[in-house]
């Protein structure tokens, strides 16, 4: 009897360690379906969370390839869909954009998908509004007047093709009708003036009759807005006026007037200007005498200040005879900043590159002639003066000049 309550009783007791442990793992197991439960839920919206950051940051990524098509490429309509990898060459989603374009700003949409566009668990859009100023978006930009008689006239090419009404692969010439010009002032032009491109004067100058233009001639709907010339620091002593290239063969005995940064070429002198950065008070050029561009690594930038020039503030860039000034055929290789108040072009001179001349009177006069483009207080044209405007200077930027974002929203 003993014998069997032990075993009795030691039965019992595997009994209740097995009902304990049973008991335990039923409790363990409530316990852990809501917290297995929770945790998945968590990874769940961990993953949605990664997958949207990650959707708005290509979203993002679009809207920064817009702004840089913009800015180097004016006709950009289309981000078309692109793949956004990691360093391990792993696609982590793909991005794609839409532009739309008028003179100052660009309506940029932009769309992120996870991990593609065809089968996403995440996509975010945004549409940004980016301001900008194409500085070299016209033949001439005028802020106060343009004035054209005789048979001056303006018209276009594009100096990526060759030169200015070169024969191109196509059978046609490098020649067109964008040669506009523009003013927040009047706009006067004689009877034999041609303007091929659109002419378009301020609201309160408008043309009466048909005037000589190809293309539109209504009154601007935005005003003109240049912003201010700013000189890079310690420009007058930290410049590349150092790399100008004399001629060995019959050099000059001076360029600069004595103790200035007036340069003055005549004669037959010849300078060459690598690619830099230049500071000049004033330029004068008469005769043959000749300035060659030479860089090949970037454009040959020039700063004249007029308020240092020894001229006192009087015609500051002068050229004159058969001056020729940067003979490479390609304008954006020579950028003159010019703070002054009149540049003056006259005889047979030839100028190839940007001026960007807020408040100068420019003045043309012969057969002088100007290829690439203009930004000025007003614009004198007369004689057989033209202006052929090169239309791959549109995306040409000046550090200083204004751009920004003015507005993003995230519709999705």
């Amino acid at each position: 009897m003993e014998e069997y309550m032990k075993t009795v009783t030691k039965h019992s007791r595997k009994g209740f360690v097995l009902i304990s442990a049973l008991l335990i793992t039923f409790i363990s197991l409530l316990l852990l379906i809501p917290y297995a439960s929770g945790v998945l839920a968590d990874l769940k919206l961990t993953s949605i969370i990664n997958s949207s950051t990650l959707a708005l940051d290509l979203a993002e990524a679009g809207v920064e390839r817009a702004i840089w098509e913009i800015s180097y490429n004016s006709n950009t309509s289309n981000i078309p869909l692109s793949s956004f990898q990691s360093s391990t060459g792993d696609s982590k989603g793909e991005y794609e954009a839409t532009v739309t374009l008028d003179d100052n700003s660009a309506t940029v949409r932009a769309y992120g998908y996870v991990p593609n566009k065809s089968s996403h668990k995440a996509e975010k859009a945004v549409v940004v509004t980016y301001s900008f100023r194409r500085a070299f978006g016209k033949g001439v930009a005028a802020m106060n007047s343009i004035t054209m008689s005789g048979q001056a006239s303006t018209d276009s090419y594009d100096s990526t093709n060759g030169l200015y009404n070169a024969l191109l692969s196509d059978g046609t010439y490098n020649i067109g009708q964008e040669g506009d010009i523009a003013s927040n002032g009047a706009i006067t032009l004689g009877n034999n003036t041609v303007v091929n491109g659109d002419a378009n004067p301020g609201p309160d100058y408008p043309f009466t009759g048909t005037p000589p233009v190809s293309g539109s001639y209504g009154t601007l709907q935005v005003p003109l807005v240049v912003d201010p010339i700013v000189f890079p620091d310690n420009i007058s002593s930290i410049n590349d006026n150092g790399l100008i290239v004399i001629p060995v063969t019959s050099p000059p005995t001076a360029i600069f007037t004595s103790g200035t940064n007036d340069l003055v070429l005549s004669g037959t002198t010849q300078i060459g200007l690598p690619a830099g950065t230049y500071y000049f008070t004033s330029i004068t050029m008469s005769g043959q005498s000749t300035i060659n561009v030479t860089g090949t690594t970037g454009p040959a930038i020039i700063y004249i200040d007029s308020a240092a020039s020894a001229s006192g503030g009087g015609v500051d860039v002068n050229i004159t005879g058969q001056g020729i000034i940067n003979n490479t055929g390609a304008p954006g290789n020579l950028i003159i900043y010019y703070t002054g108040s009149a540049i003056r072009l006259a005889g047979q001179a030839s100028f190839s590159g940007a001026i960007y001349a807020p408040s100068a009177t420019v003045t043309m006069s012969g057969q002088a002639d100007i290829y690439g483009s203009i930004v000025c207080g007003s614009n004198v044209d007369s004689g057989q003066a033209a202006i052929h405007y090169d239309k791959a200077l549109v995306n040409v930027m000046p550090d200083f000049v204004i751009n920004k974002i003015t507005s993003w929203q995230e519709i999705q």
